[in-house]
């Protein structure tokens, strides 16, 4: 009597294609883009519209090679902006009836980073 082998290699080959699904399809890519929303009010907390906003690296090398944008505020006082690396980012807010703002922004990988800024 000739002994059959079909199902245990049905069942190896089974278990090697769950097994190879399971590690090339389950890893997750993790978001490592840096997102910043920031918030420009006046002294009155009013939500500043159309202030320009400035992001830039002076660490980078070049300064303000790699992680420069600039952006405009919408009617709440919010700009958004993505940047492919964490940095610690030179902020610079200019409005016609405010005087120019300058902080900084530290970004981190992943995260949505959420600050206001008062301008005077």
């Amino acid at each position: 009597m000739k002994k059959i082998f079909l199902p245990s290699a049905v069942i190896l080959c089974a278990v090697f294609a769950f097994v190879l699904l399971a590690t090339t399809h389950t890893s997750c890519k993790k978001d490592q883009n840096c997102y910043a929303t920031l918030t420009v009010v006046d002294t009155l907390n009013a939500p500043v519209q159309a202030a320009t906003v400035k992001l830039n690296c002076q660490q980078c090398n070049p300064p303000g090679s790699l992680q420069e944008q600039t952006g405009t505020t919408d009617a709440s006082g919010k700009v958004s902006f993505t940047f492919r690396l964490p940095a610690i980012l030179d902020v610079y807010i200019t409005h016609p009836l405010h005087q120019p703002f300058q902080g900084i922004l530290k970004l981190e990988e992943g995260k949505t980073v959420e600050k206001t800024y008062t301008v005077q």
